[in-house]
Order: structure tokens, then sequence, then C-alpha cells
């Protein structure tokens, strides 16, 4: 879904910079083309870990419980909710992770705070 979007929000942004570059409007435009783009790329990548993160956590919740109670049976059943509990909490940890992966002004923030900590 959040790459149907990211590409229909790109084609309009295409086709707006295709007439602006056909009438000549702006110099320093293309500039700013390029710099859009790799940071739409970015937002893309973030995206994609996002909801990779998200669809694998409904396949832990759902299936992997019917799963393992199928191979191992009863005897599981405290391994296997430590470990749903465990990747439930790691999972959260996985949108502060990515943005701080990629966003540098927000690296740059934390690391300036730690630094006054000292």
């Amino acid at each position: 879904m959040y790459i149907a979007i990211f590409y229909s929000i790109r084609r309009k942004r295409q086709s707006v910079s295709d007439v602006i570059q056909s009438q000549g409007m702006y110099a320093g435009y293309v500039s700013n083309i390029s710099s859009t783009r790799s940071c739409e790329r970015v937002m893309l990548i973030q995206a994609a870990l996002i909801c990779g993160a998200l669809e694998s956590t409904i396949l832990v919740f759902n299936i992997l419980p019917r799963l393992v109670l199928k191979i191992f049976g009863q005897k599981a059943i405290i391994p296997l909710g430590v470990f749903i509990n465990c990747y439930g909490i790691s999972s959260r940890a996985i949108l502060p992770t990515v943005y701080f992966i990629y966003n540098k002004q927000a690296r740059n923030i934390v690391k300036k705070f730690l630094l006054c900590l000292r």
C-alpha cells in the first residue's frame, strides 16, 4: 500500500517537474529534484522496513502459535509465550530504530544531547 502511495505521489511530482522544466521557469529547480529523489528513496526504504516488521508481527502473533503447538504440543506453551512477548517488545522498537538510522538530523540532536550530559 505504501509503495502505491509513493509511486502515485512521485508520478504527480514528475509531471509537475516536467512542466516546469519544459517552460524553463526555475534554474535551481533541477538540483532540488535530485535531492528530493534521494529523500524519497530513503523514505521508501523506511516504509518498506516498517511494513516488513508489521507484517512479520502479524505472522508471529497469528500463525506461529498454531504451528508450534501442532509440532511440539503443550510443552511449548511457556517458551512460545516468552518468545512472542520478547518479539512484541522488540518489534515496537523498529520505528524509532529505523528513524534514527535514516535521519541524520535526529542523530545529530541526540548526539548533542548526550554530549551535554557528560
